[in-house]
């Protein structure tokens, strides 16, 4: 019988523990969130083409970047769990050293498709001013991406270790600079439109360099046994873990931004009604991503430390509570739906879209949340390439087509592009259930000690 190493006292945490968790996690997405939506906020405010543009700029880099950052780093959550539960304090560190290295080295072709960006979306959108301000768009925020990939992983690495609330205290110095430097550059130094990049390259550099800090000030230290030349090696096992979850999160971004993409096909009202509404989702849906995030590694750090019946318990948990706060996400949505859009816009058509869209966001919300929650599942044991063969097929096999003809061919216009969608999270959701329900958990904790093992 396979006896766990003991240096922690126990991954088993309290309800009120976990509680204690999942609120700094929540606060964290939801601030991370309201980096980019400060930018939408302020531009909004510039023209209707201005909200379009930084909207489409957004779409761009979270497809093609943002996106495979935090699918790749959804490896670190087995990874650096399984090992923090196991007792193997050093692996923490090792893999979160590899990971950077990894992010860093693919930040190379990803910035040379930014910085040419402005041609291939004047391809795409039929219109060209807003395709030329999305490119100069890109071409300034490629400068922060490897600060984003940096905070990414190190975020994995204190949340591996139960510290939860490093990344929040991070944020909450960050997001007030980050409102105030979108003031200063867009309006006190009068840059207009680009000034909104320029702010949030800043702070994607500023929450890394406080992250650090806090990691050698604060708390966070005994997992880090320095920089160690075996960071350079071993990075097969990483990967093959790791491409999984790039799929996961990519298709799920990717199906969410081609309603981006499509509702550009409508009309420019259009894309930037759906910038706020998506915008709003993206905002809400922060609080159930965060509590999958918290509860994925929980679960890891009990498959680590070989304690299958208590990693059961916290599924079940996980599942019946997860369907709470985006059934309050969604009735805030709803009951307020005709207050939110403007704080976004003035314009009275792109409001009229807005509001009558917003109930049926709220309910594709739900959905996403419980996708979100099986994902989390899936992390915690290893499994992202379930999670992410079901997301491919649900979104492009079912949800898009069903997309495309209600928008297009049954003219339902944004409510055929979200129905869709919703299709699709139904499908991925009862794919990812039934092996959650059918899962060997003995076999997931030999797989964990096997990867620590090799590590």
């Amino acid at each position: 019988m396979y006896v766990p190493p003991s240096p922690i006292s126990s991954p088993i945490t309290a309800p009120a523990s976990q509680l204690s968790t999942n609120l700094p996690s929540g606060a964290t997405f939801l601030l991370q969130y309201s980096l980019t939506l400060t930018s939408i906020f302020f531009v909004g405010h510039l023209s209707k083409e201005s909200l379009a543009a930084a909207t489409l700029a957004s779409t761009t880099a979270n497809i093609t970047g943002f996106a495979i950052y935090q699918g790749l780093c959804t490896g670190l959550d087995t990874l650096c769990s399984q090992a923090y539960g196991s007792g193997r304090l050093h692996l923490v560190g090792l893999h979160m050293q590899r990971m950077q290295l990894f992010l860093l080295l693919i930040t190379i072709p990803m910035a040379v498709l930014w910085v040419n960006a402005q041609g291939i979306l004047g391809r795409i959108i039929p219109d060209p001013e807003v395709a030329a301000l999305a490119g100069r768009y890109l071409r300034i925020i490629v400068f922060g991406a490897p600060g984003y990939a940096l905070f990414e992983s190190g975020k994995r690495f204190v949340q591996a270790q139960g510290i939860f609330s490093a990344a929040t205290y991070c944020l909450l110095l960050t997001a007030p600079l980050n409102v105030l430097n979108h003031w200063i550059f867009i309006f006190h130094l009068d840059y207009g439109f680009l000034g909104a990049p320029m702010a949030v390259v800043i702070s994607q550099w500023t929450l890394p360099l406080t992250l650090f800090l806090y990691v050698r000030y604060v708390d966070g230290m005994k997992c880090w046994g320095g920089f160690s030349r075996a960071a350079f090696t071993g990075w097969w096992p990483m990967i093959t873990l790791s491409i999984p979850g790039v799929v996961n999160v990519v298709a799920e971004w990717g199906a969410f931004e081609l309603l981006t993409l499509s509702s550009s096909w409508l009309s420019t009202s259009h894309l930037a009604a759906q910038a706020i509404v998506l915008s709003f989702i993206s905002a809400a849906f922060s609080v159930p991503f965060a509590v999958s995030i918290s509860m994925s590694t929980r679960l890891a750090n009990l498959i680590g430390a070989g304690l299958p019946d208590a990693a059961q318990v916290t599924v079940r948990v996980s599942l019946v509570s997860g369907l709470i706060f985006p059934a309050i996400d969604a009735a805030v949505l709803v009951l307020l739906r005709n207050v939110l859009p403007t704080l976004m816009t003035t314009d009275d058509g792109v409001l009229a879209l807005a509001v009558g869209i917003m109930p049926t966001v709220g309910l594709v919300h739900i959905l996403d949340s419980v996708s979100a929650n099986c994902s989390g599942i899936m992390r915690g044991i290893g499994r992202q390439d379930v999670s992410g063969y079901a997301t491919v097929f649900a979104f492009y096999v079912v949800g898009l087509p069903i997309a495309a003809m209600t928008a297009f061919w049954l003219h339902w216009g944004l409510v055929g592009l979200w129905f869709g969608i919703g299709c699709g999270l139904v499908v991925t959701s009862g794919i990812q259930f039934w092996y959650i329900r059918t899962a060997d958990w003995e076999r997931a904790v030999g797989d964990a000690r096997r990867r620590n093992d090799g590590s």
